[in-house]
């Protein structure tokens, strides 16, 4: 009687196990598809089902809630971030796991960036239409010019401008712009630019140890049903495409 009650008893655990496993398994999809409505993932060009990374965002009333990455060769790297925002729309707050990674103070339409040791990592300036208009991120402050329409036409330093963007589309929003309320804190992600444009003009570079001459880059794009940009390709990354999907 007593071998057959600790069968019975063995059974129910290894049934509740097994729920639990089903449970977690069941949690762990729906948290890859998640409730995210916007995902933006890189892909090797000539491999479609390659992915190298992938960024996916709850997005609601134009601010980023919640952001997880994934880099499908550098697991290290991967991480769920939440944001908080002050009483004016402002992020001033990255919990990325769990822990505050980066917090930010504002003064008027300035934001400086601290990291999880308090310390100043990056300051930004912005106009009154809240354009931003200059960056330093510890190394070196840039300076962004705008045309009438909102949009980037060039940025560059105290030595002079280094970069144009031409060609603009502005019948067709940029997929990264989606992101813009968090730009202060994912600003090598393009935040801030509101339309595609076509070209990119890079000045021509040297120094001791690398040289680079004038050099145009075109973009291209395709469209979905719903005429939102799909993809898009580039000659600066020449192997690799990024994909969106919209939800």
């Amino acid at each position: 009687m007593r071998k057959n009650t600790f069968l019975f008893l063995t059974l129910i655990g290894l049934i509740s196990c097994t729920n639990d496993v089903i449970d977690n398994t069941s949690n762990e999809s729906q948290n890859q598809s998640g409730n995210f409505n916007f995902i933006y993932t890189v892909l090797l060009k000539d491999n479609n089902n390659d992915s190298v990374y992938r960024q996916a965002y709850l997005i609601e009333n134009g601010k980023v809630i919640t952001e997880k990455y994934t880099n499908y060769n550098h697991s290290e790297y991967n991480h769920l971030s939440t944001f908080e925002y002050n009483s004016n729309g402002r992020v001033v707050k990255e919990i990325r796991d769990n822990q505050i990674f980066t917090e930010i103070s504002w003064d008027n339409n300035i934001a400086k960036v601290f990291n999880k040791n308090k310390e100043l990592i990056g300051e930004f300036q912005f106009n009154n239409s809240m354009q931003l208009i200059s960056y330093n991120d510890g190394i070196k402050t840039r300076f962004l010019n705008h045309d009438s329409n909102g949009n980037v036409t060039s940025i560059g330093t105290a030595a002079g401008i280094y970069v144009e963007y031409l060609d603009y589309d502005t019948s067709k929003n940029c997929p990264f712009n989606l992101r813009n309320s968090i730009a202060v804190l994912r600003i090598d992600y393009k935040p801030n630019f509101k339309n595609v444009f076509k070209t990119e003009e890079a000045y021509p570079y040297e120094d001791d140890d690398y040289s680079m001459p004038l050099t145009f880059y075109k973009y291209s794009w395709t469209l979905n049903s719903n005429g939102l940009i799909e993809s898009m390709t580039d000659e600066k990354t020449l192997i690799y495409i990024s994909k969106f999907e919209y939800k």
